[in-house]
């Protein structure tokens, strides 16, 4: 899409996301995703990127919109193990015994 790559927002202790042009994102949506990650998209004010000379590197092709620059993380929550360790169920031994009163 152009512009900055995701990594080039550094996350900050107090839960934003520090721009190249040292100006705060912060979060706007958490989106849960199918897999039990958590998506969180972050926005600036507009009058940063409004005012921002970083801005046609930033936004890439949509520099002339009217809009902030918006970035997405996505995250694992901590209290949730992988996808693949939660789904371990034992398979049957034999062919055809699913629902035979297991």
């Amino acid at each position: 899409m152009g512009g900055f790559p995701g990594e080039a927002f550094q996350p900050q202790p107090d839960g934003t996301l520090r721009c190249p042009a040292d100006h705060p994102r912060y979060p706007q949506d958490r989106r849960p995703e199918r897999d039990g990650r958590v998506r969180i998209v972050y926005a600036a004010h507009l009058a940063h990127c409004r005012a921002c000379p970083f801005r046609p590197d930033c936004q890439g092709y949509g520099a002339d919109t009217l809009t902030p620059r918006r970035v997405s993380a996505v995250l694992w929550p901590l209290d949730t193990p992988p996808v693949l360790a939660v789904h371990s169920c034992p398979l049957p031994s034999a062919p055809g015994l699913l629902g035979v009163g297991i």
